[in-house]
């Protein structure tokens, strides 16, 4: 598995093997290639990589395993430690785990944002927690989906995309509120999956199943300034 990722001017490229990760550098001329700047031994099978900056020049790496755990990497100390769960978010009398499998983490460092903060997705909420103080679960807050997530994208300034296979949201995560809905036609069965976003755009992939034939299709989302 590997991902590249773009920082400042910089260009990264992460692979995570069967039992390390390595995170190499674009060096420009006249090397014109990946340099290795970290390898680290794994303990766990890597199922997904997310690479984001956490503050200016601080890049964290996020790893999530196959048990739906997340990990993550300071890539200036080079040392991978588990995401610990808020006791207020642990698991249920019932041993159902409340958050749900590691999807993302998404960070906000810009003016619009009173502070600067971090998203831990999950599929069934995300977490929010200030950066840059030192970790106090009790001021650790929750953004509720409406369903349980596939993906999450971070989009704009201070929103984030919540998406499952039927239903879109777009969420403040300043208020936690819902600012946008899509919702897939209840005559149709279509399955949504993210392609990407560009300026206040979101772009789908849908599946259908019409007469008996599936087919497939590009939905364009595109958010009024207003929201944005």
């Amino acid at each position: 598995m590997m991902i590249l990722g773009s920082h400042r001017g910089s260009h990264y490229l992460c692979i995570a093997l069967e039992s390390s990760v390595i995170v190499a550098k674009w060096a420009g001329f006249p090397e014109n290639q990946f340099v290795t700047v970290a390898t680290v031994p794994l303990s766990f099978r890597t199922t997904s990589l997310n690479l984001i900056e956490t503050a200016p020049n601080e890049l964290f790496l996020f790893l999530g395993d196959s048990s739906g755990h997340c990990h993550s990497m300071d890539l200036s100390r080079q040392e991978i430690s588990p995401i610990e769960i808020p006791h207020q978010f642990q698991q249920n009398v019932g041993g159902v785990s409340r958050v749900g499998k590691w999807v993302k983490s998404v960070s906000f460092s810009t003016p619009h944002v009173q502070e600067n903060i971090l998203v831990l997705c999950f599929e069934k909420m995300g977490l929010v927690d200030r950066l840059g103080d030192d970790f106090d679960e009790n001021e650790v807050r929750s953004l509720g989906w409406r369903n349980q997530v596939s993906f999450v994208v971070k989009f704009g300034t201070k929103y984030i995309v919540a998406g499952s296979t039927s239903v879109i949201d777009v969420i403040n995560v300043e208020t936690g509120k819902v600012v946008h809905v899509f919702a897939t036609s209840m005559e149709k069965i279509r399955a949504l999956r993210f392609l990407t976003c560009h300026g206040n755009k979101l772009f789908l992939q849908a599946d259908e199943v019409k007469d008996g034939n599936r087919i497939g299709s590009i939905l364009c989302i595109e958010i009024t300034e207003s929201i944005i």
